[in-house]
């Protein structure tokens, strides 16, 4: 089953980096791609629009992209986080919003070199507790509305600032998890939203309500000392197949692609790093049930 969301105009995004693998993934969140190039994008930031963000994918230190990217703060054509707290004044065809999307090869702390410090930058992983989020809180526009979702969940592109007082009254949430100090955290988290949250056993699924939310967060063993990737992606499937409806949220504390794309196909709908962001995963959830959950499609798995 999944959930469609219609398509309207949306902040623009103008992008610069590879289109596979994961950088594919975090582009079929965005419903207005311009894929750029040095050649083109003069003319591009020159074109007057309220709603627009350069996004620059980096797969690790040694991109070829990140002189250019340098270049263009050097020449004040981008604007940066220092500007952040600055009144936004109507857009001008000399500069823009930008953002550096960090990838697999990515070693070591964003805010060191190559990249200079006043640069927003987000891991690839950090698409839905963080970069989704700011992209939103970044619209200049009036509009609201939504991405398509292509997967179980696509977009959000276009949904409303988070609300740090809103509070998802009456939903319903499940945790599991395998490390009672897990299950305190999510239940601290969920319940300072207002959400009525309940915590059981790995084993144990039966439940007589039907959650909204449903949390997997299982021990996993640190990198290079054994993959227990398919140990979850069964977990994942037995939880999709029980709760189907369920907004199913996944956390992991080592990302790898190849990891999260399996989860994905067996039905995760948000995958989180730990730490994450929890005013991110609070918009995250507000847009989630804001969405109307009678438009929904069948669809062979």
């Amino acid at each position: 089953m999944i959930r469609q969301l219609s398509q309207t105009e949306c902040t623009q995004v103008g992008w610069i980096g590879r289109v596979d693998g994961y950088w594919g993934w975090l582009l079929d969140h965005f419903t207005r791609v311009h894929h750029l190039d040095a050649s083109g994008l003069d003319s591009w930031i020159a074109e007057v629009h309220s709603e627009k963000v350069l996004c620059i994918g980096l797969e690790g230190r040694q991109d070829s992209s990140i002189d250019f990217f340098n270049r263009l703060v050097a020449d004040h054509r981008l604007e940066t986080s220092k500007q952040k707290g600055k009144k936004k004044q109507s857009p001008t065809p000399s500069s823009v919003q930008c953002c550096a999307l960090l990838g697999e090869s990515w070693a070591g702390h964003r805010r060191t070199h190559p990249l200079p410090e006043s640069i927003r930058s987000f891991y690839w992983y950090e698409l839905y507790d963080r970069l989704l989020p700011w992209l939103a809180m970044e619209r200049a526009g009036e509009s609201e509305g939504a991405a398509v979702r292509q997967s179980r969940v696509d977009g959000w592109m276009q949904a409303a600032e988070v609300s740090t007082s809103y509070r998802a009254s009456g939903t319903k949430a499940l945790i599991l998890t395998e490390a009672a100090s897990a299950a305190t955290m999510w239940l601290d988290v969920l319940n300072s939203m207002g959400i009525f949250a309940v915590d059981l056993e790995l084993s144990d699924l039966r439940l007589r309500m039907e959650p909204e939310l449903v949390v997997l967060d299982l021990d996993r063993k640190p990198l290079g000392s054994g993959d227990d990737a398919e140990r979850l992606a069964a977990w994942i499937r037995r939880v999709r197949s029980r709760f189907p409806a369920s907004m199913l949220v996944l956390a992991d504390p080592f990302p790898r692609w190849n990891h999260w794309q399996s989860w994905l196909s067996c039905g995760v709908d948000v995958l989180l790093p730990k730490p994450f962001s929890s005013l991110g995963l609070q918009w995250v959830i507000q847009q989630w049930l804001e969405l109307d959950p009678q438009d929904t499609i069948e669809i062979d798995k």
